[in-house]
């Protein structure tokens, strides 16, 4: 019998293999690369920035995210955790009672009943439409790639960010972070219209013209955005404890019993909206003001990467005027810089 655990990761998140999981060789030629570990980073945006897109002024802010992980709390081992639920929530459809723990500078592991001998796998197919038809939705390829949308030097994590190699959360301005070296990785969902439906998006710089926000007219990516990833892990008991290492290195713990049949057990990690989160927030928000035209959530990424440089903003495509929808931020994928 296979006990799965889903790790659902949603947000704005840095999704960083060892090795990318695609890789363009010298002829401009994508090829699927070979990955072994995956590290997870949520920038911390626990502050409002600056709205960049789709507002009539620049001096509008954006309400924050804040990192959590979420849970069913039916296979919640009240007996074997120690790590305090910071909120529970009912979703009304399904009646269901779901867990939170609000993120601050953690490290999130899964313990030793990961069966880690399964190595890690991804669903790699390649396409050249701009949006997939259902059957092609699971790929990775649909997720975007920081060497797509900004220069090799500017698009590598830098390599002293690896959880092997333990960094400081706070300087860093990291949030959460996960680590991984199994599973079998695939997209989970999209960034959808009213109908419910993939859209092609495009990537590009923005300056504030004449009272709008104005695109620079050199379009990258141009397609569908995968924004939740999901990592399917096998298991070997009947349980599964996720381990917390905070930076003052107290370890906590929740133990997850794995169902026998039916779905399996799903642990998300996400960024969630203020209303979302209204019942589990510290303290008052405190206004930040960027006068720089980028995406805040998409900035919120360069905090772990080699540049410092700010980065082009999610943009419908065809939308010259800055008026219509842009998506939640997208996950990002990139490699370590050597």
């Amino acid at each position: 019998m296979r006990r799965i655990l889903e790790v659902v990761i949603s947000g704005a998140c840095s999704i960083v293999p060892d090795t990318p999981f695609f890789e363009l060789d010298a002829q401009g030629d994508w090829h699927e690369g070979t990955p072994s570990e995956v590290s997870v980073f949520l920038p911390d945006l626990t502050s409002p920035n600056l709205a960049s897109w789709g507002d009539k002024s620049p001096k509008v802010f954006r309400a924050h995210h804040v990192p959590v992980a979420i849970f069913p709390m039916s296979r919640l081992s009240r007996k074997h955790s120690s790590m305090p639920v910071s909120a529970v929530f009912t979703d009304r459809k399904s009646k269901q009672s779901w867990g939170v723990i609000v993120l601050k500078a953690v490290q999130v592991r899964i313990g030793h009943q990961f069966k880690y001998d399964q190595g890690l796998t991804f669903e790699r197919d390649k396409y050249a439409s701009p949006m997939p038809e259902p059957s092609q939705e699971k790929s990775l390829w649909w997720v975007p790639r920081m060497r797509e949308l900004v220069s090799a030097a500017d698009s590598l994590a830098r390599k002293g960010l690896k959880l092997n190699n333990w960094p400081d959360l706070r300087s860093e301005k990291i949030r959460g972070a996960l680590y991984l070296s199994g599973g079998h990785a695939s997209v989970s969902d999209f960034n959808r219209d009213v109908k419910n439906e993939p859209q092609p998006w495009d990537f590009d710089q923005v300056a504030w013209v004449n009272g709008k926000y104005v695109p620079a007219g050199n379009p990258v990516w141009k397609k569908s955005i995968g924004n939740e990833i999901k990592f399917a892990v096998q298991l070997t008991e009947r349980f599964v404890d996720i381990n917390f290492h905070d930076l003052e290195n107290v370890y906590q713990t929740i133990r997850l019993k794995v169902p026998c049949f039916g779905d399996p057990l799903q642990l998300h990690i996400a960024n969630v909206e203020p209303e979302v989160a209204a019942a589990f927030l510290e303290g008052p928000l405190s206004d930040i003001e960027d006068k720089n035209p980028g995406d805040p959530d998409f900035e919120g990424h360069y905090s772990v990467t080699v540049s410092r440089k700010h980065g082009p903003v999610p943009i419908r495509a065809g939308n010259q005027t800055g008026d219509g929808a842009r998506p939640c931020s997208p996950t990002i994928f990139q490699g370590f810089s050597s």
